[in-house]
């Protein structure tokens, strides 16, 4: 896709990028229905979440500077 990914731009209007974000973000908070899955991954105790977390930070920081896709990446 030609162009420049937006996260590499200078922000030129932040308190209109702050407010487009925010009401993004607003929008997507919603509850979970009561009959919803669950996500071993979410809303738990961070501390079982380390160790993947600081791979994948790890993957993404590599990838950034190399310009490749991450080596490894941890899920459910």
């Amino acid at each position: 896709m030609p162009g420049a990914p937006a996260d590499r731009a200078p922000v030129t209007r932040a308190a209109e990028a702050a407010t487009a974000l925010a009401g993004f973000l607003s929008a997507l908070h919603h509850p979970a229905p009561g009959d919803a899955p669950t996500n071993p991954y979410r809303g738990g105790p961070l501390t079982g979440q380390a160790d993947g977390f600081a791979e994948a930070l790890t993957d993404a920081t590599a990838r950034d500077s190399a310009g490749s896709a991450p080596t490894s990446r941890p899920g459910p």
